[in-house]
């Protein structure tokens, strides 16, 4: 028996040698970035070199050789009269090919043995998942998975969608979606184009600012054409280096900002959003109170009674508590990006003779700012910029009082930029 072991324990060096010399060598990896990836494909058997004995890391891929590829790690899709693992096509191979794009609603150019795109590649292997995104999203769904860095820069631009696409490259794709655990089973694309909401990530920074008058910045600027380069969501967007697309309307109420919600404008826009900014429900309030307003218009000795208010201000009230919440499960269905929401300031000082109109909005005021208090609180993803708190007897600086306007000044929206950063970076 010591003879046997030991003659087995002579043999073991000589079988690893005669193991490790069979082990396919290309001579034009020795240096490739690939060089680990290519043997792990080949002693698996998804890939094969030429009769030459090249591998040829940095010959572009053609799209059935890249579905070649694809098919050979998806066991429901493997046809067994197909050498997959031969990317060098025959016609029975190319006939296979195309019954599996048809069957399985592959996304492809017209010409199979035209060079594929990174564009292509996104698109078809989340297909492959069961998802039918638009390009960026396609792109994004790379990312969230770990399948890709980009080829200049982990974004929307940096993955250069039109460049074509090497073996090598191809290959690791293929090699990722194994070790992502991304190959249990090859599904149909659907045929509804769905959102990716993570796009906003990979996109150049961008802050989306949804709201109405002061969101837009209204009488910072002497026409009030455009929204003002000195509102809080410019301020913001500075300070957090990004790009603004501030789509703040003068006068709007909650429901026009949910029906803005259903138009592809806005809905591309918050998709692309790093940031969402959300400044809204103040005219809800005004149209409510227009009763109590214009009667103290008339007389401003007029002090309604307390149930006066609440039968003027319920109806406004049950509204933003629907349409709140609906705007903001509508900005998440959009993007998982955060959104900054702001609490309603009082606009009135509470002083030089305007006691009493400023009790009288503390009382309108606080049912609502205590309902985005509370979202805030239960959504991780919903970060509360409390302006009715940094504005609170700071009003003659904050708020053109003394203008008879009830928007912010400059310095009022540098206060709500100064809060919405805190807010981001608490």
């Amino acid at each position: 028996m010591k003879k046997v072991v030991f003659f087995i324990v002579l043999l073991l060096p000589i079988l690893y040698a005669v193991a490790f010399s069979e082990k396919i060598q290309f001579a034009d990896i020795s240096s490739h970035w690939a060089k680990s990836v290519i043997e792990k494909g080949v002693d698996e058997g998804i890939v094969k070199g030429y009769p030459d004995g090249s591998f040829r890391p940095d010959q572009s891929v053609t799209q059935s050789e890249f579905i070649a590829l694809l098919i050979r790690i998806f066991p429901n899709a493997q046809k067994d009269s197909v050498d997959w693992s031969n990317t060098h096509a025959s016609s029975q191979w190319t006939d296979s090919i195309e019954n599996i794009i048809q069957q399985y609603h592959i996304p492809v150019g017209k010409t199979l043995t035209n060079p594929i795109t990174r564009m292509e590649v996104a698109q078809i292997i989340a297909s492959a998942e069961g998802y039918h995104y638009d390009n960026q999203g396609a792109i994004a769904y790379l990312y969230d998975q770990g399948l890709s860095q980009g080829r200049s820069s982990q974004t929307i631009e940096g993955f250069d969608g039109g460049g074509t696409l090497t073996r090598a490259e191809a290959l690791a794709f293929i090699m990722n979606m194994k070790e992502k655990g991304l190959t249990n089973e090859m599904k149909k694309r659907p045929d509804q184009l769905s959102w990716c909401s993570s796009v906003g990530k990979y996109k150049d920074a961008t802050l989306v600012a949804l709201g109405d008058s002061i969101t837009y910045g209204l009488n910072l600027e002497p026409k009030n054409s455009n929204p003002s380069s000195r509102a809080f969501p410019s301020l913001l967007a500075a300070d957090e280096k990004y790009k603004v697309v501030n789509l703040g309307i003068p006068g709007w109420t909650t429901k026009d900002l949910l029906k803005a919600l259903e138009t592809e404008k806005f809905q591309s826009a918050i998709n692309e959003a790093r940031v969402v900014t959300l400044d809204i429900g103040s005219n809800d309030l005004i149209e409510g109170s227009a009763g109590i307003l214009d009667q103290l218009k008339k007389d401003q000795t007029y002090k309604p009674s307390d149930q006066e208010v609440f039968n003027q201000m319920i109806v406004s009230e049950e509204k933003l508590y629907t349409d709140l919440p609906l705007i903001i499960k509508k900005i998440h269905q959009l993007t998982d990006s955060p959104i900054v929401i702001y609490t309603l300031y009082n606009p009135i000082p509470n002083s030089q003779g305007f006691e009493y109109i400023h009790q009288l909005n503390e009382q309108i005021l606080y049912p609502i700012n205590q309902l985005i208090r509370d979202l805030a609180t239960e959504d991780q993803q919903l970060l509360l910029a409390d302006a009715h708190h940094a504005f609170q007897g700071k009003e003659i600086s904050f708020i053109r009082v003394l203008s008879e306007d009830i928007h912010p000044t400059i310095q009022g929206h540098k206060e709500l930029a100064r809060i919405g950063e805190q807010a981001l970076h608490p």
